[in-house]
């Protein structure tokens, strides 16, 4: 349950750190959410599921940063998902 917890919490976190300009290097973001660049890469995969647009710029290293075009980026939840992400961001400290 803690490291669910925890793992929303980085996930939670890094759509945060994705919205800042300029974007950010796995490294980076790896560092700031204290986990493993492969942990990141696996973050950035799920929003992407989730429909978010994860963008990256540049190549050694590429940067990686939110597309926030607003209908591009419009997240649509059900009722169930939206009861569930409040219930999860409720039982956050």
């Amino acid at each position: 349950y803690m490291a669910a917890q925890r793992n929303l919490f980085r996930v939670l976190t890094l759509i945060r750190l994705l919205k800042q300009r300029p974007g950010k290097t796995l490294g980076q973001l790896a560092q700031l959410l204290d986990c493993s660049p492969r942990h990141v890469r696996r973050f950035l995969d799920t929003l992407e599921e989730a429909g978010f647009f994860v963008e990256k710029e540049g190549k050694h290293p590429p940067r990686f940063f939110l597309f926030e075009n607003e209908l591009r980026q419009q997240a649509d939840f059900t009722e169930d998902e939206a009861q569930l992400l409040q219930v999860a961001l409720s039982a956050l400290p």
